[in-house]
């Protein structure tokens, strides 16, 4: 006799969401339709709009000097300043409660019963996986089959185990970064085509006005 699994089914996504776009959108509304519930991790941590400034302990020191406009001892300093100004807000940047913000606009456009599965979380941990794992390991296995969503370019990442879904054919690779700089740049119209097509003009300009700073 065939014994059939009545555990319930739970995906974790985790990432940054800086911002949310039509593929990370498209995925969600894919995958809902095989899981009882999703979560959604949203990690805490502010991504600039410059693309320079993504990653800045690359940097040299004079090429920091330049981008936070301020004379620095040493590039330690330099980063200090730059987390400073990034909390402040003196660097333009898209944050966590504008990514939960967004993802809301998004998730308005999937049915009653779809929406009601999809739980939003910004991490207060110092990493969105931290949080999953904590979620994950509190869950009872004999009540629910947890399974952690990440991308092909981390499917070597060990730190979800063995209980991964790798993202396929549902997800359209889109860069992040590429997205922030037309934010910075004030492309709007280029900017709606990273949004999903199912959003209305108003809802469009919504999410628009939310990152524009």
């Amino acid at each position: 006799m065939v014994k059939y699994d009545k555990r319930i089914n739970i995906l974790i996504y985790v990432g940054s969401f800086k911002p949310p776009h039509r593929g990370h959108y498209k995925l969600i509304k894919e995958y809902i339709k095989r899981y009882d519930k999703i979560i959604i991790i949203i990690s805490n941590k502010s991504r600039p709009l410059d693309p320079l400034l993504k990653d800045i302990n690359r940097l040299d020191l004079e090429e920091m000097e330049n981008k936070l406009g301020v004379k620095l001892k040493s590039k330690k300093e330099g980063i200090e300043i730059y987390k400073r100004y990034i909390n402040d807000n003196k660097i333009p940047n898209i944050n966590a409660e504008e990514s939960e913000k967004i993802w809301s606009i998004y998730l308005k456009y999937l049915g009653d019963k779809e929406r009601d599965k999809i739980s939003l979380i910004i991490s207060k941990k110092d990493s969105p996986v931290k949080l999953g794992m904590s979620i994950y390991n509190k869950l009872d296995k004999s009540k629910y089959n947890v399974i952690f969503l990440k991308s092909e370019k981390n499917k070597n990442n060990k730190r979800f185990g063995e209980k991964v879904q790798i993202i396929g054919k549902y997800f359209e690779r889109i860069n992040s970064t590429d997205i922030r700089e037309l934010i910075l740049m004030k492309m709007k119209d280029k900017f709606y085509k990273y949004l999903p097509e199912e959003l209305t003009e108003e809802d469009k300009l919504k999410v628009w006005n939310i990152v524009k700073k």
